[in-house]
C-alpha cells in the first residue's frame, strides 16, 4: 500500500510557491528556504488523507530546518521530526538535534 507519512527534504521552495500538493495526501507542515541561511533548502511533511486527523504539527525550529510532529494511532503517540541534515557533517546534525 501507500505510505502513511511522506517527508520531503530539499524542496527548494520559497514564498513565491504558494501551494504544493501530493495526490492522496494532505500537507501538514512546510518550512521553506530561509533567507540568510547558506544551506537552507526547505522541508515538507504530508500525511495520507485517511489519517489527516491523526498527525499534529507541533512546532518548527528557529535554528535549523526541523519540524516536530505527533502522530496518534492505536492508543499511542509517535513523535516525528522532519529535518534537513547539515551538509558538512551528519554527526554535527544529530548532535544539534537536542537543541
Amino acid at each position: 500500500g501507500l505510505p502513511s507519512i511522506v517527508g520531503i527534504t530539499e524542496t527548494l521552495l520559497d514564498a513565491s510557491t504558494t501551494n504544493i500538493s501530493l495526490s492522496g495526501y494532505t500537507l501538514v507542515s512546510r518550512l521553506d528556504r530561509r533567507v540568510g541561511f547558506a544551506e537552507s533548502v526547505g522541508i515538507a511533511l504530508f500525511v495520507h488523507d485517511s489519517l489527516v486527523a491523526r498527525l499534529v504539527h507541533v512546532s518548527d525550529s528557529v535554528l535549523s530546518e526541523r519540524s516536530w510532529h505527533v502522530f496518534h494511532i492505536f492508543r499511542c503517540q509517535f513523535r516525528l521530526c522532519t529535518f534537513q541534515p547539515h551538509r558538512q557533517s551528519h554527526c554535527a546534525t544529530f548532535c544539534f538535534l537536542h537543541r
